[in-house]
């Protein structure tokens, strides 16, 4: 049977009929990675795959199937707001004025308020009177002393200047 020949070595050239056939590259990376890591590869993918798609539709999609906006209706009623603040701090003044008086006492009024404009004169506070009505009697009292003295001074002058005069 010398004259038959098979197909293949009619149609491919000498060379490649002898050499090994070669592994394709999948075959290669699998060979590499193992079963194990080929697993862990896919599954990888799959999560990153998954997680994109995900970030898409959370993105841009998920409003677009949720129902139309509602809206809660209230009847209008009076009644008090209360609202508490807590807070720690230091406070300062916007503006400051240092204050003096001419005496001292209790306060009794207060005619102005925090925040109200005030004027030069004003009256913004009353204090008790009745210790500085008895200092006022007190000062009368020694007016009227002196000057009773100062006349008595005047007549006693008057009189040694007649005399003097006379003789």
């Amino acid at each position: 049977m010398k004259g038959l020949v098979s197909v293949t070595q009619l149609d491919a050239p000498e060379a490649a009929v002898s050499a090994p056939p070669t592994r394709s590259r999948k075959h290669r990376l699998g060979r590499r990675l193992g079963r194990r890591g080929t697993i862990v590869l896919i599954l990888a993918l799959v999560l990153l795959l998954g997680g994109a798609g995900y970030g898409v539709w959370a993105l841009f999609l998920s409003d677009q199937g949720s129902a139309a906006t509602q809206y809660r209706t209230m009847t209008v009623s009076t009644g008090t707001l209360k609202s508490t603040v807590s807070a720690s701090g230091t406070l300062n003044p916007a503006k400051q004025t240092e204050l003096s008086f001419g005496s001292s006492g209790v306060v009794t009024k207060v005619s102005a308020k925090v925040g109200d404009k005030v004027s030069k004169g004003d009256v913004l506070a009353k204090i008790n009177e009745d210790e500085l009505q008895i200092d006022l009697d007190a000062a009368e009292a020694e007016l009227t002393e002196a000057e009773d003295s100062l006349s008595d001074l005047q007549d006693d002058s008057d009189a040694t200047d007649t005399a003097l005069a006379s003789a």
